[in-house]
This record gives structure tokens, C-alpha cells and sequence, in this order.
């Protein structure tokens, strides 16, 4: 059995994940149909957003639905952290968030630890920076695959509007914090990730004055900006949008308020695009709930996508649904959803097996993820026999010729959690294919292997 290494020498180079309980590679059995219905966890990205916007308000924030893997335990304890009192009972999160004179009031730990979570190292030092007490600076830090993240655009604007930040490792994490005393509007420039923006307009709403944030560029994956704009505005945020060539205007007024009721999370579309590829890959179906076709997640569009390879699939108000195997190559533009591109990917080989060709586009973003994605997936596809081209922001899977060119392999996902699930699809394809590492799946679905096992024992 022949092995893949994401990270290798050169400018794809990062610090080795030690998992917290070492675990045998797993794998899917591509002899078992899967299907049924699941609920996946919650959507990591609603989660965070809507922890910080409960930092910001002046009354008690109930959220319904939070649990999940690492990244939803790093933003309960960035509440730790900044000393904002919550409470949890069973999947229901009480966030108390605290103002005086126009500004949150946190009585904060000269640390933040936000884990692995990209999303959430943007969010806290923007927060911080702009909505922080500039007589305690503040680090923020983490572990794993966030030492290989930056955020140049970001720090270049904070520091514009006059937060001073101590670097460490250039333009990423761990880095100090020392807050901005004034009240400037912002300029992003240069964008290298929606995340950014979204830092930005969450730590703007922090105040109680109009702000201005102005984008010079075009924003990559901005579906996920639309949703962080839909969670402030759910919150009664005022937010509008103005738009002139390259330059957009986002003028808002904060702070964020409670609603009536509690903020309900609904499940996470990422997932639920692993389970449904997971569902077609087996010759099966599977039907998820607790997101639909009102989603405000940019990857529910992955029912699209799997049609567009010949799949059936659709959405409800509140479920999404796929089945039967890729019937056809496809051309997917994913630079609004990039989390697609593993579980497409494998969908993609899915279809090539069959001896139809695909292509992927859109894909700037994916190497400045957790790993390098895009180098992985085509160094996975070609490990198990697949004819693959790629560029930076494409990948095309070649129609096989012939399956007995397909061989088994071990990848190892480099404690990327999208790689071990791409890893697992491909097991579905290529029987015998095994993931190393399984655990790193903790990150945003700990309950994977298990959930996705119990689909196939319900076709048993």
C-alpha cells in the first residue's frame, strides 16, 4: 500500500499535528450502500459568528444548537478568555456580554488560544484591536495547522486604524494585540480571504457610532461575508452595501442586541456535502437535516453541483438529499464555496471511474488553508491512479481508461480535517483506500466515522 504526505519541504513546509489518541487509518467500505438520514453538527461558521456578535451585546444571547468539534471548543474558550460569562445546558449556549461608554467591557486574560481555527485567529485579533482595552495587551495564539495561516490584509488594517500588532512569525499567529484607542473607519485592501472582512465588520459593530469598512478588491468565498452581514443584521445590526468598480462601502451600526428568542445554529452544509457525496460515491442516498434550500451557507449549493455530475438531487425548506452514482463529468465553480472542492474532488474521481472527465475551478484560496489542499488533492488523485492537471485555481480529472489502473492507498491528511474527509470519499471509489490520522476529523464533525457507519448498517 503506498502512502501520501501533504506536507513536504518547500513553501508548503509546516510544524507536524500530534494527535491526542493516536488511531489505526480507517476508511469507508466501498462494498456497503449507504443510506438514510442524518443530522450533521452544527454549522462551525454560524457558531462563531455568533458567539463574538454575544460577546458584543449588552444583554444575554441565548443560542440554540452549539456543539461540535475543535473549533466550537476554541470559541467557548475565547468567551473564557476575555472573561465574558456563558453558560451551557446540553446544546443550548447562554452568552452575557457586557458594554460601558460605547465599548465592550471584558476583563481579559493576557492570552487567547483559538485552537486550530483560522476564522476564529481573525475574529479575536480584530476584535481585540479594535474593541479592547488599550492598557492590556492581549496575544493571540493556537496550535497546529494555524501556524501556517496569515492574514497580511488584515493586520495592514488594523494597524491603519491605529492598533499596534507584535509579530512573531510575519504576518500570522501567535502576535500581540495593542488596541486602537480611536474610532477610525476601515480600509481592507487586497483581500486574501472573506474572513477577513468579516473580522473587520464584527469588531465594527462593536461600537455604538456608524463605521465604515471599504474593501479595495474583489473578496474570495463571499457567500461566507453575505452570512457574517445576515448574523449582524439578525441581531439588529444596520449594515448596507455600496458598491463602486473595485471599492465597496459597508456602513454599519452596532452594537448587536438579542433577539425575543433564542438564535437557533443550523447544521453545518459542509458536512452535509461529505454525507451526501458519501451517499451517491456508495450507489446509495442520504438525506440531511437541519439545513435546506434558505440556508445561509454558501455550500448548501452542493446539491447543484452533484446534479451537475448527473446525481439526483434537491433541497427542501430544511433538508438537502442526493443519490445514485456520478453519472457524467461536470465543470464546477467553487470561488464562492471552496470547502467544496475535497468533497467534489472525490465526486470528480467518482466520475472518472466511469470514464467522464471534470474540472474544477475557483480554487485560489484552497492553499492557505489548514494544508495545502489543492497540492493534496492532486497528489492523492494521481497516488491512486487518476490522470490529473491542475493550476493555481483549477483541477481536471480525467476520464480512466480502464479501473484496474486505480490502486489502493494510505493518505495522510496532515491533521486537515477536509483532507481526511476527501480521503474517506475516495475510499469509496478506489476500495481499500485508508485515511491516517482519522482522529483530526474532531475538528468540525467528531462523530464522523460513527455516523456515516451507521447509514451503511441501515441498508444492511
Amino acid at each position: 500500500m503506498r502512502v501520501i504526505m501533504a506536507a513536504r519541504r518547500g513553501r508548503y513546509n509546516r510544524p507536524p499535528v500530534v494527535p491526542t489518541a493516536p488511531q489505526a487509518p480507517r476508511g469507508l467500505d466501498s462494498a456497503v450502500t449507504l443510506r438514510g438520514s442524518l443530522r450533521p453538527p452544527p454549522s462551525k461558521s454560524l457558531v462563531l459568528r455568533t458567539v463574538v456578535c454575544g460577546t458584543l451585546c449588552d444583554e444575554p444571547l441565548t443560542i440554540e444548537g452549539v456543539w461540535g468539534g475543535g473549533d466550537v471548543d476554541a470559541a467557548l474558550a475565547l468567551l473564557s478568555a476575555l472573561g465574558v460569562e456563558h453558560a451551557r445546558s446540553g446544546e443550548d449556549l447562554l452568552v452575557r456580554g457586557a458594554r460601558r461608554d460605547g465599548r465592550p467591557t471584558w476583563p481579559m486574560a493576557r492570552a487567547v488560544d483559538v485552537g486550530e481555527s483560522g476564522t476564529l485567529a481573525r475574529m479575536a485579533t480584530a476584535l481585540l484591536a479594535l474593541c479592547g482595552d488599550p492598557r492590556r495587551p492581549a496575544t493571540v495564539g493556537g496550535r497546529g495547522s494555524l501556524a501556517r495561516r496569515r492574514s497580511p490584509a488584515l493586520l495592514r488594517a488594523l494597524e491603519r486604524a491605529g492598533a499596534r500588532i507584535d509579530r512573531t512569525r510575519g504576518d500570522g499567529w501567535p502576535l500581540t494585540v495593542h488596541s486602537a484607542p480611536g474610532e477610525a473607519d476601515l480600509a481592507l485592501e487586497a483581500p486574501e480571504s472573506s474572513q477577513e472582512a468579516s473580522a473587520l465588520l464584527l469588531a465594527l459593530a462593536g461600537r455604538e457610532r456608524t463605521g465604515i469598512l471599504e474593501v479595495h478588491g474583489e473578496l474570495p468565498s463571499r457567500p461566507y461575508l453575505e452570512m457574517t452581514c445576515a448574523v449582524l443584521a439578525s441581531l439588529g445590526v444596520s449594515i448596507e452595501r455600496v458598491r463602486s468598480g473595485s471599492r465597496e462601502r459597508f456602513p454599519l451600526a452596532g452594537p448587536p442586541r438579542p433577539p425575543v428568542g433564542p438564535v437557533t445554529i443550523e447544521a453545518d452544509a459542509s458536512a452535509a456535502a461529505v454525507a451526501l457525496a458519501a451517499g451517491c460515491l456508495s450507489g446509495g442516498g442520504v438525506r440531511t437535516e437541519g439545513v435546506g434550500a434558505r440556508s445561509l451557507q454558501g455550500d448548501a449549493a452542493v446539491v447543484g453541483h452533484l446534479a451537475a455530475f448527473g446525481c439526483a438531487a434537491g433541497a427542501g425548506d430544511d433538508h438537502l438529499w442526493a443519490e445514485g452514482r456520478p453519472s457524467r463529468g461536470a465543470v464546477c465553480d467553487l470561488a464562492g464555496e471552496p470547502d467544496l472542492a475535497p468533497v467534489l474532488a472525490a465526486v470528480a474521481a467518482g466520475a472518472a471511474a466511469a470514464g467522464h472527465s471534470s474540472r474544477l475551478e475557483g480554487l485560489g484560496t484552497l492553499d492557505g488553508k489548514e494544508s495545502p489542499r489543492l497540492e493534496w488533492l492532486v497528489g492523492a488523485l494521481r497516488l491512486l491512479g487518476f490522470e490529473v492537471g491542475a493550476g493555481e485555481t483549477w483541477l481536471e480529472v480525467a476520464g480512466a481508461r480502464s479501473e484496474a489502473k486505480l490502486a489502493a492507498g494510505e493518505l495522510d491528511p496532515a491533521g486537515d480535517h477536509r483532507m481526511a474527509f476527501a480521503g474517506a470519499l475516495l475510499g469509496l471509489v478506489v476500495p481499500g483506500t485508508r485515511v491516517r490520522d482519522p482522529s483530526c476529523v474532531h475538528k468540525s464533525w467528531p462523530g464522523f466515522w460513527g455516523d456515516l457507519a451507521r447509514l451503511a448498517d441501515l441498508d444492511r
